[in-house]
């Protein structure tokens, strides 16, 4: 099946006249989860181009504790019902009852999604997934609200750090460098990251 509703991602450039852009972030901070740990990543960056970032936690069973000063700050401010939200979590911890507009930003990495997934992501105004093979399956699972590809990117010094470390299959001593007794930088799935943005955000699941 061919999906119509797939929108090509494209990056907003904020000028420096423009006024703070109001976002309630819905997530999950200070848990030792995938989610948690890239939202905080992600929320920091926001913070530091100067979006008037809220945060609505995501209810779970366990208690996250923040720890970074600027994100106990976002924290400690009540979300506004005319910002826009964007829910980084589960589809379905996604929350639908925010007044204003609503971005669900998720992914899964299976060929096919639950129906309560189906039905968080139709209950929202548009939804944000990493890659292009996952906006498929979104949509061809009935997906219907808009969808479009926003990279996680990369952070670039932690990509720096760990293609020196991370052995892969084949690899031998003579794929090193000399130079300084350092590995070259390697290739790996979150290369391709860089590509779309030059102030890449943060480092995707294989270099974790």
């Amino acid at each position: 099946m061919k999906s119509t509703n797939v929108a090509n991602s494209a990056p907003t450039v904020r000028h420096h006249h423009t006024p703070a852009l109001p976002v309630v972030w819905q997530s999950r901070w200070g848990l030792p989860i995938g989610y948690a740990v890239s939202s905080e990543a992600l929320a920091l960056e926001l913070l530091s181009r100067g979006v008037e970032l809220m945060y609505r936690p995501t209810p779970w069973h366990m208690p996250g504790v923040i720890r970074h000063p600027a994100l106990r700050a976002a924290a400690a401010r009540a979300p506004r019902d005319d910002a826009l939200q964007v829910s980084y979590d589960q589809a379905d911890l996604f929350f639908t009852n925010h007044p204003g507009y609503k971005i669900g930003y998720t992914m899964l990495e299976v060929d096919g999604l639950p129906r309560e997934w189906v039905a968080a992501c139709n209950a929202m105004d548009e939804i944000w997934t990493p890659g292009h093979w996952g906006a498929t399956v979104f949509a061809d699972a009935g997906v219907t609200r808009p969808i479009v590809v926003m990279p996680l990117g990369t952070i670039r010094r932690v990509f720096a750090l760990m293609a020196r470390r991370i052995a892969l299959p084949g690899d031998s001593p003579s794929s090193r460098s000399s130079n300084g007794g350092s590995a070259k930088r390697r290739r790996c799935c979150c290369a391709p990251m860089q590509q779309h943005s030059r102030d890449a955000m943060m480092c995707c699941w294989c270099c974790a």
